[in-house]
């Protein structure tokens, strides 16, 4: 099939959620986002166009991540563009592990396949004329000592952008 355009927001034929978006699209297929504020807490796991109407006017926000990028089948090969938006207000604490949290704005786990030795290369994924701020990662559960660290410990990296993939910014 050809690769399509889908909307979110307010018009006709428009998704009302960025989610509900990105699960009813195709790889190759661009999502637009108007002005305003959009729910995060979005999965994205198809090879498509993220693009916004600028920076300063599409807003992602919420969630925890705001954007997770993969997919649990060939997540070398799924490739992400986002455009022209601001990501924020992400707060993780839970994910993958509540002792173990990656990426409060955008997560682009590592891949798990395959099983072992995990920790392959996960999405290509590029952002342009974006803002990442105000979000955060978070643990409040410790491994228990001597699991994987001498003494109890937890993990929580990438407040803005954890990025287990192939990223480029601009």
């Amino acid at each position: 099939a050809d690769a399509a355009t889908r909307c979110v927001g307010p018009g006709a034929g428009c998704f009302a959620t960025l989610q509900a978006a990105a699960a009813a699209a195709q790889d190759g297929d661009t999502i637009k986002l108007g002005p305003g504020t959009f729910a995060g807490g979005v999965t994205i796991d198809k090879s498509v166009a993220l693009v916004g109407a600028g920076a300063t006017v599409t807003t992602i926000k919420g969630g925890g991540p705001v954007l997770t990028i993969g997919r649990d089948v060939d997540p070398a090969g799924l490739s992400v563009s986002i455009r022209g938006v601001t990501v924020t207000g992400g707060v993780n604490s839970t994910k993958p592990d509540p002792e173990v949290t990656f990426g409060g704005g955008i997560w682009i786990p590592t891949s798990q396949l395959p099983v072992p030795p995990f920790n392959g290369t996960g999405a290509t994924v590029s952002i342009s004329d974006s803002t990442i701020t105000g979000n955060t990662v978070t643990t409040h559960t410790a491994i228990p000592a001597g699991q994987f660290c001498p003494f109890e410990c937890g993990f929580a990296n990438g407040g803005g952008i954890d990025n287990g993939g192939v990223l480029t910014l601009a």
